[in-house]
């Protein structure tokens, strides 16, 4: 008899995502309006030098870019021609956090709110490297300021909701997801969060409600799909599971965890040569996925001998 692993894979991370799916011709569009752009902000630096506004321009394209060394050095230089920049600040914070630079992103981001009080975007900013830093009271404050001067605001719903959860707060993590998605119907990581959390609770009915009605406002959303063929295999209802597993990955094929997730649901299913086709496809994918290299372990010195 095989020993079945006792969760499937992953559901999802508690975290924010942004995907972009760009053709090659839209890259390359892009691109070109990129070199145009950039061009006409380096010409007008050589007019310009000190004006600080030229070099705010010249890093915030840079930093899309991902071009960070340029970014650093050009916000640097309008702040130090303009203090009280706040868009400066605020962005330059945010590249501190990216790298990991969260007393120096705290330093610049609680610089900005102090150059613009009411300036939304850079409170909740600092609240996610309070957060970060576990500074967790100071991070609710700011939250709560972001949201004072900026009533429909669900990323900062969502990241409200992110920091209760982090403290145990579960009914305040729920009503801040909640709220997020009723500003945003779309908002990805609000379902997502939502739909795994109830799931941890146990409350699998409401899981399933909300991953059902998730994908009414996301029918394309691959991690939905896979939420809900994770709620799914919880509730051991198999034929349904893998149909959203399987939705999930035609959604998005080169996903390591939702070929492990599918290979998990046929493997509690008995379906052998199944859960080998998928463990197998997930660490094509990635060679290095633990939880499908212990699965597959488990799974093959399982099998009967003789």
């Amino acid at each position: 008899m095989s020993h079945h692993p006792r969760h499937l894979l992953r559901s999802a991370d508690f975290q924010s995502d942004i995907y972009r799916n760009l053709s090659h011709r839209h890259s390359v569009h892009r691109a070109t309006l990129w070199n145009d752009e950039i061009n006409l902000y380096e010409a007008g630096l050589h007019v310009c030098p000190l004006n600080a506004k030229v070099h705010y321009n010249i890093a915030k394209l840079n930093s899309e870019r991902g071009n960070n060394q340029r970014a650093l050095s050009e916000y640097h230089e309008a702040i130090r021609l303009y203090p009280d920049y706040e868009q400066a600040l605020n962005n330059l914070g945010n590249l501190y956090k990216d790298t990991g630079q969260l007393q120096t992103a705290k330093t610049y981001l609680t610089r900005a709110t102090v150059a613009k009080s009411d300036f939304a975007a850079g409170w909740m900013n600092l609240g996610i490297v309070l957060a970060a830093l576990n500074e967790t009271d100071e991070a609710e404050a700011a939250y709560r300021r972001a949201l004072q001067h900026r009533k429909r605001y669900p990323d900062c719903w969502f990241n409200l909701g992110n920091l209760h959860h982090s403290l145990g707060r579960q009914q305040d993590a729920l009503n801040a997801w909640n709220e997020a998605i009723r500003q945003k119907p779309r908002h990805e990581p609000a379902w997502g969060n939502l739909i795994r959390y109830l799931t941890d609770l146990k409350q699998l009915d409401a899981a399933f409600d909300t991953a059902r009605m998730s994908l009414k406002s996301l029918p394309e959303s691959a991690r939905l799909w896979n939420q809900l063929g994770f709620v799914l295999g919880v509730r051991e209802e198999w034929s349904e599971g893998e149909l959203a597993f399987l939705k999930a990955i035609e959604l998005d094929p080169h996903n390591a965890d939702y070929n492990g997730n599918l290979g998990v649901l046929y493997h509690r299913m008995n379906e052998r040569d199944k859960a080998i086709t998928y463990y197998q496809r997930a660490l094509q994918i990635d060679p290095h996925h633990k939880s499908t290299l212990k699965n597959i372990g488990s799974l093959v010195k399982s099998a009967p001998t003789g």
